[in-house]
C-alpha cells in the first residue's frame, strides 16, 4: 500500500468519525430521537474510526468532539432533571 493510498484512507476513516461523532452528539442533545440503543453505537465507531485517523485534522475534531460529548450528557440530562425547588 502506498503513502497515498494511506492518506486516502485515513481521510475517509475521518470523514466517518467526525459524521458519527455529529450523530451522536444529535442523539445527546435531542435533536435525533432513536434514544440509547443509537446512541452507544454511534458512540462506539466514532470513537473507534477517530482513533485510527487521528493524525488527521477531522479525526482529531472528532476526537475533540466525543470529549465534550461527556460533560455535555452530563449537563443537558442532569441539569433538566434536577427537582424544582
Amino acid at each position: 500500500m502506498t503513502e497515498e493510498e494511506k492518506d486516502q484512507k485515513t481521510k475517509k476513516l475521518g470523514i466517518i468519525a467526525l459524521a458519527t461523532a455529529v450523530l451522536s452528539w444529535g442523539c445527546v442533545i435531542g435533536a435525533i430521537p432513536f434514544g440509547v440503543f443509537a446512541w452507544f453505537p454511534l458512540l462506539a465507531v466514532s470513537t473507534v474510526t477517530a482513533v485510527l485517523s487521528r493524525k488527521t485534522v477531522l479525526g482529531k475534531t472528532a476526537i475533540v468532539l466525543l470529549i465534550l460529548e461527556i460533560p455535555g450528557y452530563l449537563a443537558l440530562h442532569f441539569v433538566s432533571m434536577a427537582p424544582a425547588a
